[in-house]
């Protein structure tokens, strides 16, 4: 079997290609087994082709020349002979990115490795790749060293990497080793565009008709043990947080496993802006213990100084998927007064009802330890009997919910989801010792419209004295304030 193409491209080059399998007809001999030979000659004087088939490149420019003679098999093909690509340049403007001064050369010597050598520059640093690709399957080794290579330069994301990297290959197994310095990096997500966020180009949306689809696992197997370091210059102000990261952390990627990392990243110069408030980092830690990479452990301590003097700080420990947070202060307070000086710089009892419910949600979204007793201290302070955080599921269904007796027999409270919009109201009126009655308006199930329900409550207490009920009222006159102890319903 053979085959041949003669492409002419007009001022851009010609490429022509001999294939021949000489034994394809030979009964009994697999494709795998099959002699190859052929050869492939192509001399471009301009590279403005590539861009038809790579969108994302620009402004390219350069020369390829190739002459290479193909032998062996299908299974092990051969190549002797060489091509070089000379005076190359290309834009990427995703990424803001001029790459000047490409230089590639591939040798072949018809047995071994392909040998190559290259560089490129941009910005002002430059990057140099060597070593051997194996056609065959047997190993081979590539080296790729970097100083201050820029791979970023966009409003939003600037990045000098410094690498020093082995690829070593064997079969379908890659190896990668070496550390990656990134020496200056600068992220700003606060110059991103506002608006909607584009969806990625390499992002596939199934219809939720369609069937389930599953992903084909890699052809060749990664395995990635390289260290990255961070330093003096890189700067992250990004979702409320501004200041300098250094450090070092080891990652580990093997086929079939999550990506782990061990090392630790400190944080520069940090301040943390919250409700308003920009608040000093004490000092900050991530910890990577070897567990997955996007959840390392948490050391850190945030705090403000009021204009009295008074400094009311935060310490975030866990980890980053389940932080917990502690408050302190100096002098020492009650956390609810201590997270008021935090987020407001002055106590609760100089606070507004709406300064009030803010330092009431803080309590929650920040993960804080106790966080229905700094509730309730916040209700307290605004005439409320009852005030207490409730979730029927996770965080995200997490409401606020404060109560209040009108009368000994007639309680009514209100809830506020703090991360959907649901909303409950409540009213419960005491029949006698056991007996309630209760309504209820809220969102139905599934959270489509509003739900209005009435039950019929029974309270038991066991153990020593029965049903107790609470002492009376008396600025009211009457002898029971509410239920106590085990509520039964029905109705």
């Amino acid at each position: 079997m053979t085959g041949h193409a003669d492409l002419t491209f007009v001022n851009t080059g010609v490429l022509r290609a001999d294939l021949r399998l000489p034994q394809y007809n030979k009964i009994g001999l697999s494709l795998q087994s099959q002699t190859l030979a052929g050869h492939i000659v192509a001399n471009f004087s301009s590279l403005n082709l590539i861009e038809a088939f790579v969108p994302d490149l620009a402004n390219t420019s350069g020369t390829l020349k190739a002459d290479l003679t193909l032998g062996g098999t299908v299974a092990k093909p051969t190549a002797n002979g060489a091509a070089e690509l000379r005076q190359a340049q290309v834009d990427v403007p995703a990424y803001g990115l001029q790459v000047r001064q490409i230089e590639l050369t591939a040798k072949a010597a018809g047995t071994g490795p392909i040998q190559i050598q290259g560089s490129a520059r941009s910005g002002n640093g430059n990057i140099t790749i060597g070593g051997g690709v194996p056609l065959d399957g047997s190993s081979g080794k590539i080296t790729l060293d970097g100083k201050n290579f820029q791979v970023s330069n966009t409003k939003e994301i600037k990045v000098l990497a410094s690498p020093r990297l082995q690829i070593a290959m064997n079969g379908l197994r890659t190896d990668v080793t070496g550390d990656i310095t990134i020496p200056e990096m600068t992220v700003d997500q606060e110059k991103t565009k506002k608006g909607a966020v584009q969806v990625s180009k390499d992002v596939i949306i199934v219809p939720a008709s369609a069937q389930k689809v599953t992903t084909p696992a890699p052809a060749r197997q990664l395995y990635a043990h390289v260290r990255a370091i961070l330093g003096d210059k890189v700067m992250i102000k990004a979702s409320g947080f501004s200041g300098g990261l250094k450090g070092s952390v080891l990652v580990t990627e093997q086929p079939g496993k999550p990506t782990t990392a061990i090392g630790e990243l400190e944080v520069q110069n940090g301040v943390y802006k919250a409700y308003g408030q920009d608040l000093t980092l004490d000092h900050g830690r991530l910890i990577f213990a070897g567990g997955p990479i996007d959840n390392p452990g948490l050391d850190l301590k945030a705090f403000r100084k009021a204009s009295d003097g008074t400094v009311a700080g935060i310490n975030i420990a866990g980890t980053l998927n389940a932080p917990q947070a502690t408050l302190y202060s100096d002098p020492p307070m009650d956390e609810g007064n201590a997270l008021a000086y935090l987020l407001l710089g002055h106590p609760l009892g100089q606070s507004s009802p709406q300064e009030g419910n803010l330092v009431a949600n803080a309590a929650t979204s920040l993960g804080l330890k106790g966080g229905n007793l700094v509730a309730k201290k916040v209700a307290s302070r605004f005439g409320l009997e009852e005030a207490k955080f409730e979730t029927t599921g996770g965080i995200k269904e997490s409401s606020l919910v404060v109560g209040k007796y009108l009368s000994p027999r007639l309680y009514v409270n209100y809830g506020v989801g703090l991360f959907s919009p649901i909303n409950t109201f409540t009213i419960r009126y005491l029949l006698g010792r056991a007996w309630n009655i209760q309504a209820q308006q809220g969102a139905a199930v599934g959270g489509q419209g509003q739900a209005t329900g009435v039950d019929l409550l029974y309270t038991i207490e066991r153990g020593k004295g029965g049903v107790t009920p609470p002492p009376p009222k008396k600025d009211r006159g009457e002898d029971v304030k509410g239920p106590t102890g085990t509520e039964g319903s029905g109705g």
